[in-house]
């Protein structure tokens, strides 16, 4: 009988350390829905600016995760007109007291990332929401992001700003990096290991038996 507890207790033990919840919203800041918004664009023009400029939305997803999708909602303007994305990239960053910390993952994606209309801001900007997969970057409390489109200038895309008052983003200009003054919205989605309630107690009882069986062995 306390054989079979134990192997029943090692199979609770495996079901806890691969449990994880299904995606989940980890992070929310959604679109202000105003006319401000932050280039960040690698320009395709042949003998263009390349990418001239890189905005960091700043987020915190609490404890331990993986991420594993990234929403985002981006506007035209400088001329006010739809361009053609052909690409994104996301880079992932630890944070740094604050401010953006070291590359954590690199990626790019072909494609306008589901590129979906959300018509117009209220001074006229094409205004488009975005989702994308990502492979899991592993990472725990604050964080960045920061998502370049690929299309050719003009006219611009930027990212639009959120609706929290903080972090406020960053963002790189020709090689100039400052602080914003708005947050960047960014809606970021992983899993988390959660283990099951009931077999945490199968698990402790089953421990309890098997260190209950090795002392019984001592005095034997």
């Amino acid at each position: 009988m306390k054989r079979n507890f134990i192997l029943i207790s090692t199979m609770a033990l495996a079901s806890v350390l691969g449990a994880s919840a299904s995606a989940a919203l980890l992070y929310s800041n959604a679109w202000d829905g105003g006319d401000t918004a932050f280039a960040s664009q690698n320009d395709t023009t042949g003998g263009g600016y390349g990418n001239y400029a890189t905005t960091f939305a700043g987020f915190n997803v609490g404890g331990p995760v993986t991420i594993n999708e990234v929403s985002w909602v981006g506007m035209f303007f400088n001329n006010p007109v739809h361009g053609n994305i052909t690409g994104f990239t996301l880079n992932f960053y630890s944070d740094n007291a604050g401010s953006v910390g070291s590359l954590l993952s690199t990626q790019h994606f072909n494609g306008n990332a589901s590129e979906t209309s959300l018509g117009n801001s209220p001074l006229g900007f094409p205004v488009y929401g975005y989702d994308q997969n990502v492979a899991g970057v592993a990472i725990s409390g604050a964080g960045w992001v920061s998502i370049v489109a690929d299309l050719a200038f003009p006219p611009q895309w930027g990212l639009a700003s959120g609706v929290n008052t903080g972090p406020l983003g960053y963002q790189t200009f020709f090689g100039s990096t400052n602080q914003l003054g708005n947050s960047v919205n960014v809606k970021i989605y992983g899993d988390r290991a959660v283990p099951e309630p009931a077999s945490m107690t199968v698990l402790g009882l089953g421990v309890a038996a098997l260190a209950r069986k090795r002392r019984a062995a001592k005095r034997a």
